[in-house]
C-alpha cells in the first residue's frame, strides 16, 4: 500500500511540475532545423559569439541622429476567432515594443550589467504600415483564419 501511495504521489507532483513549465514553440522549431541543418547551428553559434565578442566588449558610442520609423504589417491568424486579438491590443503592443526600443520602459534598471554599457535608443521607431507595396491602403493588420496554428511544426510559426 506504502509502495502505491508513493508512486501516485511522485506521479503526482511529476505532472503538476511539467504541466507548468511552457516553452516557446520557437526554440523547439530552431532545435529541429538545427538537427537537419548542422553547418548553420556552427554559423549561428559563431554569429552569436561575434556579437557577444565584438558589441559587449568594446560598447556603443551613439550620437543622436534622425529616428527611423519602420512600417509593419501585423499578421493575425486565429481560428474561428479564438486568437483574434483586437486592433488596440496589436497597437498597445506596438507602444510597448517602440518604447522598448527607445529605452523608455519602466524596467531599464533591471538590465543585466553585461548589457548596460550598450543599452540605448535604438532610434527606431515602428508603426502600422498605411500602404501596401503595390501602393494600395492598408490597416497594416492582416487577419488569417486558419485550423494550422493548431499544429506544431508548420509554416505560420
Amino acid at each position: 500500500m506504502k509502495k502505491l501511495f508513493l508512486s501516485f504521489l511522485v506521479l503526482f507532483f511529476s505532472s503538476t511540475a511539467y504541466s507548468q513549465i511552457q516553452t516557446c514553440g520557437t526554440d523547439e522549431v530552431l532545435e529541429s532545423y538545427f538537427q537537419s541543418n548542422p553547418a548553420e547551428r556552427i554559423r549561428f553559434d559563431a554569429w552569436q559569439d561575434s556579437l557577444s565578442n565584438g558589441l559587449l566588449t568594446k560598447g556603443i558610442k551613439r550620437s543622436k541622429a534622425a529616428t527611423y520609423t519602420i512600417p509593419v504589417v501585423v499578421h493575425v491568424i486565429h481560428y474561428e476567432g479564438e486568437g483574434n486579438v483586437s486592433r488596440a491590443q496589436i497597437e498597445d503592443g506596438i507602444r510597448v515594443l517602440n518604447e522598448d526600443f527607445q529605452k523608455l520602459n519602466a524596467d531599464t534598471s533591471n538590465t543585466r550589467n553585461v548589457f548596460k554599457s550598450v543599452a540605448a535608443d535604438a532610434q527606431i521607431q515602428f508603426k502600422l504600415a498605411n500602404k501596401a507595396p503595390d501602393s494600395s491602403c492598408t490597416t497594416g493588420i492582416v487577419r488569417v483564419n486558419s485550423y494550422a496554428t493548431y499544429k506544431f511544426n508548420d509554416d505560420e510559426k
